[in-house]
C-alpha cells in the first residue's frame, strides 16, 4: 500500500504515518521522490525500514526499533529523531551500529529512551573490546 501511494504521489513532500498497525515494512526507494519529511509514530509492527530518498531532510521515528533499519542513500538528511523501545537488544545491536554510520552527515540527532541506552551499551562494549585487544 505505501509503495503504491508513493508511486502515485511523486510530488509528496511530507508524510506522517501514525498508528499504522498493519504496516510491517516501510520502503521508500524512489530516487525521483520529492519527499522532504517522513515521520513514523507508533506503528508498532514495523520490522523493516529501508529508505533511499535523495531529498529527505527530516526523519522522525517513534516506536519499536525494527529488525532492519537502513537509511542508505539520504544525502540531504539533516534532522533525525529516534525515540524507540527495543524488541531485542542483541538482535538490534548491529543494526544500530550500521544506522549510526549512515547518519554521519546529520546535523541534528536526537536519541531518546532506550535508543540512548543502546548507544551507551554499544560504547561500553566497544571500549571493553579495545581494552581486551590492547592486552
Amino acid at each position: 500500500m505505501l509503495v503504491r501511494l508513493l508511486a502515485n504521489c511523486p510530488q509528496l513532500q511530507s508524510l506522517e504515518l501514525r498508528e499504522c498497525m498493519s504496516l510491517r515494512r516501510i520502503q521508500v526507494t524512489r530516487h525521483h521522490l520529492q519527499l522532504k519529511k517522513l515521520t513514523v509514530m507508533h506503528c508498532h509492527n514495523i520490522i523493516e525500514i529501508h529508505i533511499i530518498a535523495p531529498f529527505l531532510d527530516t526523519f522522525h521515528f517513534f516506536g519499536k526499533f525494527p529488525y532492519i533499519f537502513s537509511l542508505g542513500l539520504v544525502p540531504s538528511l539533516s534532522d533525525v529523531i529516534i525515540m524507540s523501545t527495543l524488541r531485542n537488544y542483541w538482535q538490534s545491536q548491529n543494526n544500530w551500529e550500521i544506522m549510526l554510520i549512515e547518519l554521519y552527515h546529520v546535523k541534528v540527532l536526537t536519541l531518546c529512551g532506550s535508543s540512548l541506552q543502546v548507544q551507551i551499551n554499544l560504547l561500553e562494549i566497544y571500549m571493553k573490546k579495545e581494552d581486551d585487544h590492547n592486552f
